[in-house]
C-alpha cells in the first residue's frame, strides 16, 4: 500500500510542488496584507463628526438672524439634518425621487415637493421612481 503511494506521488510529483508554492504564495501574500492594513492604521482611528453650515459651504455669518435664515435656506435645500438623504418629488406626479436620481434634478422648483424622509412620501401616496436606486 506505501509502495503505491510513493508511486502516485513520484507520478504526479510537478503537479504536487506547483500546488503547493501556488497555496504558499496565497497564504504569504494574504498575511503580507493584513500585516500592512495594521501597520498604516497606526492606532488612529476615524473621527466622524457632525459638521456646521460654516464648514460645508465656508460662509461667514454677519448675524445671528441672517445665519438663522440661511441655515434654515441650505437645510431646506439640501435636507441636511431632517433624514439621511434627500426625498422629491413633483405635484404633477405619483413619483418619488431621492436627490441624486435623475429625474429629482428635472422636478422645476415651483413643481417640488420635499419630504423629510421616505416613509414621509410613501405615506402621503407617492411611490419610488423606477429609475431611482438606494
Amino acid at each position: 500500500m506505501w509502495v503505491k503511494l510513493l508511486e502516485k506521488i513520484k507520478e504526479h510529483q510537478s503537479d504536487i510542488v506547483l500546488s503547493a508554492v501556488i497555496i504558499l504564495i496565497t497564504v504569504i501574500s494574504f498575511q503580507s496584507g493584513k500585516i500592512l492594513v495594521l501597520k498604516n492604521r497606526g492606532g488612529a482611528g476615524i473621527e466622524i463628526k457632525e459638521a456646521s453650515i460654516e464648514e460645508i459651504f465656508g460662509e461667514t455669518r454677519l448675524s445671528q438672524k441672517e445665519d438663522s435664515t440661511k441655515d434654515a435656506d441650505v437645510k431646506n435645500q439640501f435636507n441636511i439634518g431632517v433624514g439621511k438623504f434627500s426625498v422629491v418629488a413633483s405635484k404633477n406626479s405619483n413619483k418619488y425621487h431621492y436627490s441624486w436620481c435623475p429625474g429629482a434634478g428635472k422636478i422645476s422648483d415651483k413643481n417640488k415637493i420635499t419630504f423629510p424622509t421616505e416613509a414621509a412620501a410613501l405615506a402621503t401616496g407617492y411611490m419610488l421612481a423606477s429609475n431611482c436606486k438606494k
